[in-house]
């Protein structure tokens, strides 16, 4: 009979009281008193975080869930605004002097790009870059967009694909290298107010509406640098808008959104690089919300949004804390 040593390289090995959690990660071990098998998994929960200084939906994100920036937006006064979080309240940043809302964002908090949307979230090419104090105008996207997918962790290698424009729902994506944009692959499937993450080379897009908006999508795309390629479906089909994150292809968080007959949505998917699993729900289900772009597998940030007609300040914070399970065989 094949044993676990045979199979993993190692014992497990017999305790009679568990290990601390954070020691005994990626293990499995019997404990004696229990006469049963342990390992160490995660417990996912959502909590209250700071409010952003004002109300806001429409906006856009990048960051870390401890270094986050928050920019643009559909809510009059706020539309030019951009705010920036260091894991417990928001402070105001560097005006984008011009109203931008259902853009695309990418790259970090000192670091930042933003793009497509416009003057009551329409559509547009403009693109600017954010130094950590204040925002520059950079080369114009090849394509109009709003409601379009941004992904990347960095300011200089960004993704802009998908999204709404005067001709219609959208296949194309470009790239960002810092100053100019550059043309690339097309998607599988055309849509708007789809979302992403991962990196300019490693990248995944997911959800989506078409145009004018009557259905939503559930599959996903990943990119690998030049082209896009359909991978497993989320298990609830919705618009994101900027509700996605991950620094990487295997920590993309799918946060909120809405769709017909999914107004409002308080769901939470996490993809791990095959399949999406459903993760504890918001405690306020909205809609044209915002994530960061830089989250882990344990780690996220969601913020702003509409729940109706109200736009929100609301921000939640998703955590995983490192917890000891008894393993089960059924």
């Amino acid at each position: 009979m094949t044993t676990y040593k045979e199979v993993f390289g190692k014992y497990v090995r017999s305790v009679s009281s568990d290990p601390p959690a954070a020691a005994g990660t990626g293990e499995i071990w019997y404990n004696t008193s229990s006469n049963t098998f342990k390992t160490v998994g995660f417990n996912f929960a959502w909590s209250s975080g700071g409010a952003l200084p004002s109300v806001n939906n429409g906006l856009t994100g990048a960051g870390t869930p401890t270094a986050a920036l928050g920019m643009g937006s559909r809510t009059g006064p706020q539309a030019s605004n951009s705010y920036e979080y260091d894991g417990s309240s928001w402070t105001s940043g560097g005006s984008l002097g011009a109203p931008m809302g259902n853009s695309g964002g990418a790259g970090t908090q000192t670091a930042g790009l933003i793009f497509g949307g416009g003057p009551g979230g329409g559509s547009s090419t403009t693109s600017k870059k954010y130094d950590g104090s204040s925002w520059t105008a950079t080369n114009a996207m090849n394509n109009q967009r709003f409601l379009p997918s941004g992904f990347g962790t960095s300011q200089t290698a960004a993704v802009a694909n998908g999204g709404g424009s005067p001709a219609g729902v959208l296949s194309t994506s470009e790239e960002f290298d810092g100053t100019n944009w550059t043309n690339s692959g097309t998607m599988n499937q055309a849509r708007m107010s789809c979302t992403g993450a991962g990196t300019q080379t490693s990248g995944i897009t997911f959800g989506g509406l078409n145009y004018p908006a009557g259905t939503a999508y559930a599959n996903a795309e990943e990119y690998n640098g030049s082209s896009w390629t359909n991978v497993g479906a989320m298990n609830v089909a919705r618009g994101m808008y900027a509700g996605g994150s991950g620094a990487t292809v295997e920590s993309a968080y799918a946060i909120a959104g809405d769709g017909p007959g999914n107004p409002d949505s308080n769901k939470v998917e996490s993809y791990d690089g095959t399949s999406w699993s459903t993760r504890p729900n918001l405690a306020t289900g909205r809609r044209s919300g915002a994530a960061d772009s830089g989250a882990t597998t344990t780690s996220a940030i969601f913020f702003g949004g509409r729940v109706g007609g109200s736009d929100q300040s609301i921000t939640e914070e998703f955590t995983g804390t490192a917890a000891v399970k008894t393993v089960t065989t059924s």
